[in-house]
């Protein structure tokens, strides 16, 4: 998993609170909360850029394309969200774990095309 993160992004720096990242094609810099787990992370790196991961979803079925409005249901750290970030009209991006909402709001402070909703999603009304 370190090989693929490799690849695809390189430390940059860090603060107290994140590790900065340069993912390969993009300009601005992504950052992981050092709450959470850099194993976790270079999974998540896999799954986003890697095409052999069983759980890369840029495949022919559901590729994002220029101008679609996309819902990141889980969006989690938001590493989807921020690879699709170019081509989307508009993402909202759904997640309940504070860290993650926090985070988030960081990466993406001034870009109107993305909302981020501090929520879970379910099929039945509740609080968990």
């Amino acid at each position: 998993l370190i090989k693929i993160e490799n690849e695809y992004c390189q430390k940059h720096s860090e603060d107290a609170d994140y590790v900065y990242y340069k993912i390969k094609g993009y300009a601005p810099l992504f950052f992981r909360p050092r709450a959470f787990n850099e194993t976790a992370f270079c999974q998540v790196v896999s799954e986003t850029f890697y095409q052999k991961n069983w759980h890369y979803f840029q495949i022919k079925e559901t590729m994002v394309q220029d101008g679609d409005v996309v819902v990141d249901c889980g969006a989690a750290e938001g590493l989807f969200s921020f690879a699709i970030l170019p081509r989307a009209k508009h993402i909202y991006a759904v997640e309940p774990v504070p860290l993650f909402v926090s985070s988030m709001r960081a990466i993406f402070s001034g870009i109107e095309k993305i909302t981020i909703r501090s929520l879970a999603l379910s099929d039945k009304a509740g609080q968990i």
